[in-house]
């Protein structure tokens, strides 16, 4: 399984990376908007972890730009912003699910 991580936090990249390879899946990671939508639309990828804020393009705009390619995988959006009205928003138009982080 190849998985996609798109988050400008190093320390989040590299405990994800890390977590996702000791199970033995293939972890690709973008460290904003702009590259994370690059990889995500010109790879092919079984699901995508996609932060909300981020540098250049926000996670909202590179998972709208992801499903406007014909980009079917899952999209995990997580984020530290717990507001109803974004979750919602994310969920109706291109995220498969929404978490928010701790």
């Amino acid at each position: 399984m190849r998985i996609l991580v798109v988050d400008d936090d190093p320390l989040t990249t590299t405990l994800l990376k890390k977590v996702l390879e000791l199970s033995y899946y293939v972890v690709d990671v973008a460290h904003d908007g702009e590259e994370g939508s690059y990889l995500a639309r010109t790879n092919e990828y079984d699901v995508v972890i996609l932060d909300n804020r981020l540098p250049q393009k926000q996670g909202s705009e590179v998972c709208r730009e992801i499903r406007a390619s014909g980009k079917t995988m899952p999209i995990i959006v997580y984020s530290v912003v717990s507001d109803t009205d974004i979750k919602t928003a994310l969920l109706d138009t291109c995220a498969d699910d929404y978490l928010t982080k701790p």
